[in-house]
């Protein structure tokens, strides 16, 4: 099944209830997120949300830093700001910093599902405290137990709520993730399975427009990067705001870049993180039909080597 190559990216605050899990975290209880502001001109045009992954370094979304034409944006007209809950109203914990570099993935194709949707931004250190402080990268790999579909996890952004009514404040939501071969509806197999988490669509939660770069937490940890939402029905997933989505529907679910098989690359550029597992997705498995294959072909070498000459 071929998908609708357009992005619904997550970038600004057009947004929709995420029901009553959604709730709006004490100061100090996230002092990982941070709100990304595009600017230009002095004035924002752009919202995306950001994770603090070392004094000097922010996690996010490729397409929260890369402009239509493909470029990414000056890092003076990135604004990043730590230390809040309301950004419009920020109190004596913020801190504010622009970008000084950014990094996006050399791959990342705008316009692709699983496309290396990541980029960090450099930025003067923060002064690290209990409201501003770094989130530890996961690096184990995803559970092979009953929680491989069924994980418990907490997401986090300045997305708008109900009625779409924009909002700078920040809200979090109780969810369920999954990663494997099973767990994304309408996500071709092979390497996009590898490079993605889902949540449970049933839910009924999840991230919508302005979460795009907010880190998924689960057991303390950060796994994803908030990358795009899909409709199932219809295997779409749309550059641009859309009426017709409503990210509270059952039908909608969130998708995140899987942080894991991307630590290499986070390594090259920010200091003192964490090495990558021996294996971060969950262990193929073949069908049974190519196993069969397998297993036939390995034996007919074996029978070969047994009759081959000397």
């Amino acid at each position: 099944m071929f998908l609708r190559a357009s992005i619904l990216l997550l970038c600004w605050g057009w947004a929709e209830s995420l029901n009553t899990t959604t709730s709006t975290p004490s100061l100090g209880e996230m002092p990982h997120a941070v709100v990304v502001l595009i600017l230009e001109n002095g004035k924002t045009v752009g919202k995306c949300t950001g994770s603090i992954i070392h004094n000097a370094w922010v996690l996010t979304a490729g397409h929260c830093v890369v402009k239509n034409n493909g470029k990414p944006y000056a890092p003076g007209d990135i604004l990043v700001v730590a230390g809040v809950i309301d950004y419009e109203n920020k109190g004596p914990s913020a801190q504010e910093r622009n970008g000084l570099q950014i990094v996006v993935h050399k791959d990342y194709v705008e316009s692709r599902l699983a496309k290396f949707d990541l980029a960090l931004i450099k930025v003067l250190p923060f002064n690290i405290n209990s409201m501003v402080k770094p989130v530890k990268l996961s690096s184990r790999e995803w559970p092979q137990d009953a929680r491989m579909y069924n994980r418990k996890c907490t997401s986090a952004g300045w997305g708008m709520l109900e009625g779409r009514r924009k909002t700078s404040v920040l809200h979090k939501q109780e969810t369920t993730a999954k990663h494997g071969l099973k767990a994304c509806h309408c996500v071709p197999d092979g390497y996009a399975l590898k490079r993605v988490i889902c949540l449970t669509p049933e839910d009924k939660i999840g991230v919508c427009f302005g979460d795009s770069g907010g880190a998924l937490l689960c057991d303390g940890e950060a796994v994803g990067v908030s990358h795009v939402i899909m409709d199932k029905r219809s295997c779409s997933y749309f550059k641009n705001p859309d009426d017709t989505i409503m990210c509270e529907s059952p039908a909608v679910f969130g998708v995140y870049m899987y942080i894991c098989p991307f630590l290499g690359w986070i390594r090259e550029h920010v200091p003192d993180m964490p090495t990558p597992p021996a294996s971060c997705p969950a262990p193929p498995t073949a069908p049974l039909s190519q196993t069969v294959i397998a297993l036939v072909m390995i034996m007919s070498l074996g029978l070969l080597k047994m009759i081959r000459p000397f």
